[in-house]
């Protein structure tokens, strides 16, 4: 559920309900009052709400309302919090204002930030669970803060060096979106991660370096040139979801037959790989949800044809 501070009253503030599964979206476009942000922050005491906060280059204090980072001085409470600062603003210049909050479990701050912003701020969170920093690539420093995550569950960054990181039984899922340097210390590094996604890390020899983690459950692959063929991995029967998702030179599925605990396949823009070669999904037997995009528009009304025919469980938009 998406609450926008804006748009409700002090009174329906003080209802708010509802643990783990609520989002309140603050719009720092516009100016929010001070006393909606007390009594936000009263809940808050209470309540693991995810805070989402948009970060507008217009930071005031006017009037007895805030926008901005001036928001955060009232919300001390927050434990889970989203930043997002647009690019068409002023870029993130320091994390500053989390001085004022007591504790973190969740960071996630996208877009547009200065580069090497500094991390300083977030040695008092030694307990964040999921971070998220899609803004550049980590350089050693920034590394170093990440290594005092000592309960991290979930990472995710454009660029990673797995040499500068600790090893981490811990982390559950990663997602890297630009790079994975050394990818040869995967396994070590994650001995225990179950959800990976990986995109436009075309340097990367998957099947070598990743597909012989044993305990893959969820695999995401995007935009990555240098997939020929669905991987085959150490352990294809704790696979449960595979998406494949703009590998244009992907042309073989043989090694899917071997996942037979599959229940989610995605494959988009499908180039080299004729309609008849899904045929053999029919030996995936848990398989519930499958969705298939091919380059040629023509092919997608064929394909869902075919998958009719053969009892396969496409999905349709």
């Amino acid at each position: 559920m998406l609450v926008d501070l804006h748009k409700i009253a002090i009174n329906e503030i003080e209802k708010i309900s509802g643990g783990e599964n609520k989002m309140l979206t603050i719009r720092i476009e516009e100016k929010v009052e001070i006393e909606k942000l007390i009594t936000l922050n009263e809940i808050l005491d209470k309540e693991n709400f995810l805070i989402s906060v948009i970060i507008e280059s217009e930071n005031s204090l006017l009037d007895n309302k805030v926008s901005g980072i001036y928001v955060f001085p009232y919300l001390s409470n927050v434990t889970k919090l989203k930043i997002y600062v647009s690019d068409y603003d002023e870029k993130l210049e320091n994390l500053n204002f989390l001085k004022s909050i007591n504790n973190l479990s969740y960071l996630d701050i996208s877009t547009n930030a200065r580069k090497n912003l500094r991390f300083d701020e977030l040695v008092k969170f030694p307990v964040i669970k999921h971070f998220s920093y899609l803004c550049e690539g980590l350089n050693n420093e920034q590394n170093f803060y990440i290594n005092n995550f000592s309960e991290l569950k979930y990472l995710a960054v454009y660029d990673l060096n797995l040499e500068l990181l600790r090893g981490n039984a811990s982390i559950n899922e990663l997602r890297v979106h630009r790079k994975l340097i050394n990818p040869k210390l995967f396994t070590e590094k994650f001995p225990n991660i179950e959800n990976l996604v990986l995109e436009k890390c075309s340097d990367l020899d998957f099947q070598k370096d990743i597909a012989n983690h044993p305990n893959l459950v969820n695999i995401s692959l995007r935009y990555m040139n240098s997939i020929y063929e669905v991987p085959k991995f150490k352990n294809p029967g704790k696979i449960k979801k595979v998406s494949l998702l703009g590998l244009r030179n992907l042309k073989a599925l043989d090694n899917i037959t071997e996942m037979n605990n599959l229940e989610v396949l995605e494959i988009t823009n499908i180039q080299n790989i004729k309609i008849e070669s899904f045929l053999i999904l029919k030996e995936l037997k848990k398989l519930k949800s499958l969705y298939i995009v091919f380059e040629k528009a023509a092919l997608n009304t064929e394909f869902e044809k075919f998958a009719i025919k053969n009892g396969l469980p496409i999905f349709i938009e």
